[in-house]
């Protein structure tokens, strides 16, 4: 088998043994009740109610394995209840976004990160979806320092904490992240950040080979590989 990306499926699937699986996007990771999506409580009430098994995926989301058939339609409307849809749960970037913990939690950060994912999300799916991107799933991680635990140095684009507000910018990875990205800016503000982003987005759109990720079009265009020397 050869895996061609990295990422998660998302709502429901059957699995070989006839009975479901529920792919739940989960924002970095984090379940928690919050305004109009109370997602812990939704899912202590699908735990009681109807006992699937839970497993937490590498992108920090959630499985709901092992469903039957006659039980579909009450988790998905308990879901519902509590503001979880099963369809259209959130934009491709978001889906395929990641940020650890950081600030206050972790000691070792430097910067914000997953209590800055959710506003830098609105503000990157905004610009997709002006420049006609919406749907294209652009790998996007952020950390608030360089240990790397949301794996940035495989993304497409990635936000290393560096300072307090301030970014390494890294980009180049790629969907099935079997290569590094490489850094392309350092002690970026999130406001030049977005000012860059844009412009790289405009650079993409233009110059992409028919269906070409941001993280080739990026690998190929800013660090272009030297050809090779050929001697006698």
């Amino acid at each position: 088998m050869v895996f061609s990306r990295q990422s998660d499926v998302f709502g429901w699937h059957r699995q070989r043994d006839g009975r479901w699986f529920l792919g739940l996007y989960v924002e970095a990771g984090r379940i928690a009740d919050r305004p109009g999506r109370q997602l812990k409580t939704a899912l202590r009430r699908v735990a009681t109610t109807f006992a699937p098994q839970f497993r937490v995926t590498p992108s920090q989301n959630l499985l709901l394995t092992d469903v039957a058939e006659g039980d579909r339609a009450g988790v998905t409307a308990l879901l519902a209840e509590h503001g979880i849809p099963v369809e259209n749960q959130a934009a491709a970037v978001r889906r395929t976004s990641m940020a650890c913990v950081s600030l206050p939690t972790c000691p070792l950060a430097l910067a914000e990160s997953e209590r800055a994912l959710p506003g830098i999300l609105d503000r990157f799916e905004a610009t997709l979806s002006e420049l006609g991107l919406g749907e294209e799933p652009l790998h996007f991680r952020m950390t608030g320092c360089p240990n790397g635990c949301a794996r940035p140095y495989l993304a497409e684009i990635a936000l290393v904490g560096r300072a307090p507000g301030k970014y390494a910018l890294y980009l180049g990875g790629n969907v099935a992240s079997t290569r590094l990205n490489r850094e392309y800016r350092n002690a970026v503000k999130l406001d030049e950040f977005f000012a860059e982003l844009r412009t790289l987005l405009v650079r993409w759109q233009a110059e992409r080979r028919t269906i070409e990720s941001f993280g080739d079009w990026a690998h190929r265009t800013l660090w272009p590989e030297p050809a090779a020397t050929v001697t006698a």
